[in-house]
């Protein structure tokens, strides 16, 4: 396994599109979400190690947040809800993100209100957000 957190995220959008009811998926944050629901995916955080023959091993958190208007809060609920299911069903079946990653070792996820943008251009949506640990290998 020899990728780059980048090749991670462009992966994940690309399955992410692929889930029942998702409009858009994204690999780096637009400045605006238009179509909803829509995934977002940013790094969170995380660690290197160096061994021996320039190989890196990084440990990282990367998060992936499903938005989904808030209009109508039931109507957003009955969206929202099932998303859950659909993104663990579709990690179990690609524990590997399309060949980016070495493995996923955990899945953390939260329900409730998520804020897209600043100031006065803050926006509320009902969603996910997912925390996914990831491991990656490359020679350096």
């Amino acid at each position: 396994m020899a990728t780059d957190l980048e090749a991670v995220f462009t992966a994940l959008a690309v399955l992410e599109r692929t889930i029942t009811g998702v409009k858009a998926a994204h690999d780096k944050t637009p400045e605006k979400l238009i179509d909803l629901p829509a995934f977002i995916n940013f790094p969170s955080r995380g660690e290197t190690t160096f061994g021996p023959w320039h190989q890196m091993e990084g440990y990282y958190t990367i998060i992936a947040e499903l938005h989904v208007a808030r209009a109508n809060l039931p109507i957003a609920e009955t969206v929202a809800r099932p998303f859950l299911n659909r993104f663990e069903d579709l990690l179990s079946n690609d524990v590997t993100i399309s060949g980016t990653v070495e493995t996923i070792n955990a899945l953390r996820s939260s329900y409730g209100t998520l804020t897209y943008g600043i100031g006065t251009d803050a926006v509320a949506h009902l969603g996910w957000r997912f925390e996914i640990d990831i491991k990656i290998r490359r020679n350096i």
